[in-house]
């Protein structure tokens, strides 16, 4: 676990690494010295859809730190800064809060400097900025984040991060009804997503409940656009 702290359990899971610390409680105190560790564990309770439990840690956190101002650590500070601005957005967003739109705006400027220095956290950006220009409606700006995020995910082999990349992509393909490219966004998510699943890591059967809904909603969306452009046209309702 010591290298894993090293390099930050965060980054570890994210990338191509296993899934990390799920049968250990986590202890908000460990935040003081082990803030990557720390976030990583947050990051497998939210995969692993235990957004509740997720919050309160992350809660307790903050108020040990004073707002995430406090470490005892040698790690560099704009790196956790930038993981504690990743999963603010994502407890959030999980919770149904509202996001302050001069904040969100701040994650353009954020992602371009990440791009070049931490290609992992990049990715993790960029899964977070298509969520929240997705739930503000904005479908392309999340479009233009994802064709940056799948030339990153390149360099960076962060897959759990381009799984819900690619997942992201699919629903704003499905806004504007481009759905058959919806429905190869979910097909290269579920390759991503194939060797956690397989290996039958915790979280797998969360990633595959996944995949399987949002490929239900692509087929429902496809079927039911088939319909419609079957019926007579004064038979089709909104025309």
């Amino acid at each position: 676990m010591s290298r894993v702290d090293a390099a930050g359990a965060v980054v570890v899971s994210l990338a191509q690494g296993p899934d990390l610390a799920l049968a250990q409680p986590i202890l908000a105190a460990s935040v003081l010295t082990r803030p990557l560790t720390f976030f990583g564990m947050i990051y497998e309770r939210i995969r692993l859809g235990a957004f509740d439990e997720a919050q309160v840690h992350f809660e307790n956190a903050a108020s040990l730190t004073d707002g995430f101002t406090r470490f005892d650590t040698s790690q560099d500070m704009r790196q956790i800064r930038s993981w504690v601005d990743v999963f603010t957005a994502v407890i959030r967003i999980s919770a149904d809060m509202p996001v302050d739109p001069a904040w969100r705006a701040g994650f353009g400027p954020a992602l371009r400097d990440a791009i070049s220095s931490d290609p992992v956290l990049a990715m993790a950006q960029s899964t977070v900025s298509m969520l929240m220009a997705l739930n503000a409606g904005d479908c392309e700006e999340a479009l233009s984040i994802s064709r940056l995020a799948m030339q990153v995910q390149a360099r960076s082999r962060a897959d759990k991060a381009a799984i819900f990349v690619c997942l992201h992509h699919a629903s704003a393909l499905m806004a504007r009804a481009r759905l058959t490219e919806a429905k190869a966004a979910v097909a290269e998510a579920g390759k991503l997503a194939a060797d956690h699943i397989r290996a039958a890591i915790p979280g797998g059967n969360t990633l595959s409940a996944v995949l399987t809904i949002t490929s239900r909603r692509v087929g429902r969306f496809i079927r039911n656009a088939r319909n419609l452009l079957s019926q007579p046209v004064s038979q089709r309702s909104g025309i």
